[in-house]
């Protein structure tokens, strides 16, 4: 009997190391060797706990990455606004330093696209509207806009349309 009470208190020892290592599924292990050895109603209880976690916690992580691949999709579909709302509710289950700082990138990427889109208003407000296409490009770079991309195409046809008739006028003076 001692032997036993001497066992099941290493393996309890041995569970609360690995437990506050953070090593979950490991401290369980451990915590059911020393049930094994010895009974005991609370360390039972404290097992069926954690092991409850434990499966919430796979499930969030579970809910977490089908709404990552979700905004992946969306992502590879040219929606990166649609992805990033995706990726930030991922984050509200589950997390890790690499889907974080993968999001702040994002977060980055679009807050440079809005600063050169801006700049580029401004110049297209000046009537510098060649600048002004190549901050609009510039932001695009960053972040896909298909309307942006529109302006884009309107505003290179009114250049060459300007341009068109800028030649006919030039011609017609000529003659």
């Amino acid at each position: 009997l001692k032997n036993r009470v001497t066992g099941a208190k290493n393996w309890r020892a041995d569970g609360e190391a690995k437990q506050k290592a953070g090593k979950i599924p490991e401290a369980v292990a451990s915590y059911r060797q020393s049930l094994k050895l010895l009974p005991d109603a609370a360390l039972e209880e404290h097992v069926r706990i954690l092991e409850g976690k434990q499966a919430e916690a796979g499930e969030k992580k579970a809910s977490a990455d089908k709404l990552w691949q979700e905004g992946t999709a969306l992502l590879n579909q040219g929606r990166p606004s649609d992805a990033l709302t995706k990726f930030k509710e991922s984050q509200g289950y589950w997390s890790d330093a690499t889907r974080t700082q993968y999001v702040a990138d994002l977060e980055s990427r679009r807050s440079r696209a809005v600063s050169l889109r801006e700049r580029g208003a401004e110049l297209q407000g000046q009537n510098r509207i060649q600048e002004a296409i190549i901050k609009y490009r510039e932001s695009l770079s960053q972040w896909p806009d298909p309307a942006l991309t529109a302006h884009i195409a309107t505003l290179e046809g009114k250049l060459k349309q300007d341009a068109d008739t800028a030649a006919r006028k030039a011609r017609a003076k000529q003659l």
